[in-house]
């Protein structure tokens, strides 16, 4: 199973499966952290690697104690479905 890894110089979180790469963006400034945008290609999507993404870049936001801006609309659909990994972070809704 693919794990994701965090690459703070380029902003991102990835996961590589088959030889594809998945990513979540993200844009920091002090004290948030806005997720901006969640993609897997075709070949490798619908296998979770999306939820594992967006798992990974709030764990890191929460052991950051950065305010978190889902502006992707998987970021926020994922907290509205993981009310128990929401409540440990701060959110500003956009």
């Amino acid at each position: 199973m693919a794990s994701v890894v965090h690459r703070a110089d380029q902003h991102r979180f990835v996961i590589e499966e088959d030889g594809a790469e998945g990513e979540l963006v993200y844009e920091l400034s002090e004290g948030e952290v806005a997720f901006v945008h969640t993609g897997v290609p075709p070949q490798i999507q619908n296998r979770g690697l999306a939820a594992e993404l967006v798992a990974a870049g709030t764990a890191w936001a929460a052991s950051e104690q950065l305010v978190v801006v889902p502006q992707c609309s998987y970021v926020q659909v994922w907290l509205k479905r993981h009310p128990e990994q929401a409540a440990a972070l701060t959110i500003c809704w956009p």
